[in-house]
């Protein structure tokens, strides 16, 4: 009888146990109200929903944005390309003729190049058409799951002799500029027509801070290369120290070269940047600390994966299908990322400055096919037209 007594005392201990913990934290829950404009209402409520839900619980808590045209409208890589070439800053021999990624045709039109302003138009066409001034392809081969060469060669230009403070540097100037350019300009470049400004999403800059305010570690991770973004984090006031872009190896001076840092083990036909699973990979390993050998898989254990996933682009899709708790998508109707957010049931809120025309006919998810294959969810599973 004492025994029995003892057990049902220990299982009420367990029960009232249980139960203080949850009121605990139901009492951490502080209601949140995004204050910014812009939002969809559904969205804004969905949102605040989730991070409520956050607030709650226990143990780390991880979420990641993206920036190009998530946390900002524009594109900070591109504004600092434009930038330097406009200034005539391009170096003789950024891209060494023994780069791999680079056609034959690229590196015949790099070298023809007699001064800066001719290499600036080189790179121009490089980085913005995926082709020679003339023309030709650029890459052998222009995109795959961890690469995007388009990106891979502003990364390899901006890099190239160049601190990391001293890109921080250039960073500023080329956003400052832009700040104050009329939404929507755009400019020629190097004989390219490029977008030439930019402004911080508001409303994406308070939900960063409405999750650091619940204990949400809140990460970039971008296509664009480290120094850069981590320039623009800071004037968001965001933590530069939680930026991953696009990293390059330096030499012995500190300069950056034209090599990326590797990610993960084992060959590749390209090297492995902050794009599409590639932002997986530097996500397993630089928030996570997932071993090398398993950073460039999805993580099956949720607590090794982000609670919340901000986009934009199909680069991003890997990391959004990640998120555990919610992920967000910004509609710039990039058909692969968008299929998979109107299948999935994510967050869909169109651009905050600037947005594209709203889309009239259905998203071709059945039948597109691109360079990366046919659209398919994160199991693999063909997406029907949405």
């Amino acid at each position: 009888m004492r025994t029995n007594v003892v057990a049902w005392g220990l299982c009420w201990w367990v029960v009232l146990a249980a139960c203080g913990a949850t009121r605990a934290r139901e009492e951490r829950r502080v209601p949140v109200t995004l204050r910014e404009e812009g939002w969809l209402p559904e969205n804004r409520a969905r949102i605040e929903r989730v991070i409520g839900e956050l607030g709650a619980r226990d143990g780390r808590r991880v979420a990641v944005f993206d920036w190009d045209n998530t946390m900002m409208r524009g594109d900070i890589g591109d504004l600092v390309l434009a930038h330097l070439i406009e200034r005539g800053a391009i170096a003789e021999g950024v891209i060494p003729q023994g780069d791999a990624m680079l056609s034959a045709a690229a590196h015949e039109a790099l070298a023809r190049a007699s001064d800066a302003t001719e290499r600036g138009r080189v790179v121009a066409h490089l980085a913005w058409r995926g082709t020679t001034p003339e023309g030709e392809p650029a890459f052998t081969v222009s995109v795959g799951p961890f690469y995007r060469a388009t990106y891979g060669v502003i990364a390899q230009v901006l890099a190239a002799g160049r601190t990391d403070d001293a890109l921080r540097a250039i960073a500023r100037e080329a956003f400052t500029a832009a700040s104050v350019a009329p939404i929507g300009a755009r400019e020629v470049i190097g004989g390219v027509e490029v977008e030439r400004f930019a402004r911080l999403h508001a409303p994406m800059i308070e939900l960063a801070r409405a999750l650091e305010a619940i204990g949400v570690e809140v990460w970039i991770v971008s296509a664009s290369p480290e120094p850069i973004v981590e320039a623009i984090a800071e004037i968001a006031g965001l933590d530069p120290a939680r930026v991953v872009g696009v990293r390059m190896e330096h030499d012995d001076a500190g300069r950056g070269t034209s090599r990326f840092e590797a990610c993960g083990e084992g060959p590749l036909a390209t090297p492995v940047m902050t794009w599409l699973e590639g932002k997986r990979c530097w996500i397993n390993r630089e928030i996570f600390g997932v071993p090398s050998a398993r950073q460039r898989m999805r993580q099956d254990d949720p607590a090794l994966r982000p609670v919340l996933v901000a986009g934009d682009s199909d680069g991003d899709l890997a990391m959004l299908q990640d998120a555990t708790a919610l992920a967000i998508v910004l509609d710039r109707q990039n058909v692969r990322v968008m299929c998979n957010a109107l299948a999935s049931g994510w967050v869909v809120q169109p651009l905050f400055v600037d947005p594209p025309a709203p889309r009239t006919t259905p998203y071709p998810c059945s039948t597109h096919e691109d360079t990366l294959g046919r659209v398919v969810d994160v199991e693999g599973r063909a997406i029907a037209d949405r």
